[in-house]
């Protein structure tokens, strides 16, 4: 592979979930024509993390959800969401209000949208545009060209974790818009668990430093019943080798279950202010969020101020309230290879594949 481009990250400060206000967006759009003004409707937008899928697709296609508030109203007042097309409105959907006087919706980042709707006898449009007003993505990383776009760095495992196996660029390729993670046999690198051999394994960090926001990845885990996949947060500085294990605080945002290829983690550990490390992790239900089909899923974890709320598909799985996670973090992707197992290449299943990381800002970073 060759040597990872630098490319400055592009920095934006954004809210998770706004709220836009009867005034309106901000910046240059379409006029509102015949409705009095947006008062009485409020719009909250946030990423949509939900594509699952055989094949790998563009970060972009996962959209953005919505959800559009009337002030004063129960179940079943109407609500129209439109959309600017080629200098006119066009309807793209009728929905009816919930017992909370709200309905749900998906936009694309890239046009203007208004929810229009009665309130106070008046007819009222709130106009908005996911792409300026919900979460600002800071980074995305698609892996096309054969490289990578911003500064990943290869890392080895902790020396208390992996004595057995060590990280190697080769174990990582570009190939098709994914990033494939493989582990294999090394008789180079030295094993002194009996019965165990060396291995080599893809283990990546990107250099980046994160604050709250919403970390999400399209990845296919393999189902080896000795190598675990793992996406994860830790303390920032890309030389850091370890990993999130019962030893070091960080975030798991999904991994694979050595041993137990069939069951996903999501969770977090932390030092408690007298230095002891403190764990939250959990297995998902199957019944939750089924994941194990050969498939990409997209897992993410929401870094909030008082709590992590973990997802796959876009549908919770963890909330984590008190785990306090100092910033910055940084992201890790890796396929390992725990000494605690045997490792046998031939009837190992397949490779970890990654076909993008995306983080979406929640305050200036």
């Amino acid at each position: 592979m060759r040597r990872p481009a630098r490319l400055a990250l592009a920095l934006a400060g954004a809210v998770a979930g706004v709220a836009i206000a009867a005034t309106g967006t901000t910046g240059v759009g379409p006029r509102e024509s015949a409705y009095v003004d947006g008062a009485g409707i409020t719009v909250q937008l946030g990423p949509r993390l939900i594509a699952p899928g055989p094949t790998p697709e563009p970060a972009a296609d996962a959209g953005y959800s919505g959800q559009v508030s009337v002030d004063g109203v129960g179940a079943g007042h109407t609500v129209e969401i439109q959309k600017w097309v080629d200098g006119g409105w066009q309807s793209t959907s009728t929905l009816r209000t919930s017992p909370d006087g709200s309905v749900a919706f998906v936009a694309s980042g890239d046009a203007w949208y208004r929810a229009v709707a009665t309130v106070e006898g008046a007819a009222r449009a709130q106009r908005f545009t996911a792409g300026t007003n919900g979460p600002l993505v800071w980074l995305s990383e698609e892996f096309e060209d054969e490289t990578f776009q911003f500064e990943w760095q290869s890392v080895d495992q902790p020396a208390d974790s992996g004595r057995c196996s060590r990280a190697d660029p080769d174990r990582s390729v570009i190939k098709d818009g994914v990033l494939e993670l493989s582990v294999g046999l090394d008789k180079d690198v030295r094993c002194d668990r009996r019965g165990s051999v060396g291995r080599t394994n893809g283990h990546f960090v990107v250099d980046s430093q994160l604050g709250l926001a919403t970390v999400a990845a399209r990845v296919r885990f393999p189902h080896g019943s000795g190598s675990a996949g793992r996406v994860w947060l830790q303390p920032a500085g890309a030389t850091s080798p370890w990993v999130v294990d019962d030893d070091h605080d960080g975030v798991l945002i999904a991994g694979t279950v050595p041993g137990s290829p069939s069951a996903l983690e999501t969770g977090v550990r932390w030092l408690d202010p007298s230095g002891k490390m403190q764990r939250h992790v959990r297995e998902v239900r199957r019944d939750q969020a089924p994941w194990a089909d050969g498939e990409f899923h997209v897992y993410s974890v929401d870094w909030l101020v008082d709590q992590l709320v973990f997802r796959v598909d876009g549908q919770p799985v963890n909330t984590v309230t008190g785990g306090y996670v100092a910033f910055p973090q940084t992201i890790g992707v890796a396929l390992l290879s725990p000494d605690s197992l045997d490792f046998d290449a031939q009837s190992e299943d397949g490779v970890m594949e990654v076909d993008w990381v995306r983080v979406y800002s929640l305050t200036s970073p």
